[in-house]
């Protein structure tokens, strides 16, 4: 993932946007950054984050640092900690 595109999710979320919807916010953030749904993945500690994630038709990262049922919700990856985002990018950047 480019920084570039990093930073504009980062400032995405910063707005204060309510995510947990139907998706319509991911979508549309998707489209104004032309990233891949396919190579995308939503990170968030809800049931209502799985989710957007999901009628977005984007993978979820469930960060069970900040999750109080994190056994009942589905995701591709189970983050333990904050750190754990950058080693996503890492991966990303390997691949």
């Amino acid at each position: 993932m480019e920084f570039l595109l990093v930073f504009s999710l980062y400032r995405f979320i910063l707005t204060g946007i309510l995510i947990w919807d139907d998706g319509d916010p991911i979508l549309k953030w998707l489209e104004r950054s032309g990233a891949d749904p396919k190579e995308t993945i939503y990170i968030g500690d809800t049931t209502y984050d799985m989710e957007c994630a999901q009628a977005a038709g984007v993978d979820f990262g469930l960060a069970v640092w900040g999750c109080r049922n994190h056994a009942e919700i589905q995701c591709l990856r189970r983050l333990e900690r904050p750190q754990e985002i950058l080693a996503l990018l890492e991966e990303d950047e390997e691949a």
